[in-house]
């Protein structure tokens, strides 16, 4: 019965297909200043990692052949953490690393309620 603030809505999209997983969350392509976007890719793996940030904040995520929670980066995006120290590991490591922002943002959010 409360009014609650409308935030938006984060596009997601997650195919599996042959034994293999892509997924992409929020912003795919970067324009614009304040932005980065970081890649890499292994032919031989048929891996592909990608990560949009603004202002070091992540706003989008893309992977293909990659081990990594779809929903977590959703997490990450919503949360609008800022992620500037960890994106080197998050891509490397994203189920990982994308667990233990979560995690600790988690504790963190728990501890100030408290």
């Amino acid at each position: 019965g409360q009014p609650e603030p409308y935030e938006g809505w984060i596009p997601m999209n997650v195919f599996n297909f042959f034994g293999r997983m892509a997924f992409s969350v929020g912003l795919s392509m970067a324009q614009g200043a304040n932005f980065e976007v970081i890649t890499t890719s292994d032919s031989k793996a048929r891996s592909y990692r990608k990560l949009v940030l603004r202002d070091g904040r992540l706003v989008g995520a893309m992977f293909l052949n990659v081990p990594a929670d779809p929903g977590v980066f959703v997490y990450l995006v919503r949360k609008r953490l800022d992620i500037g120290a960890y994106q080197g590991a998050l891509l490397e490591k994203p189920r990982e690393v994308g667990r233990y922002l979560m995690t600790a943002n988690e504790k963190k959010e728990a501890t100030v309620i408290e």
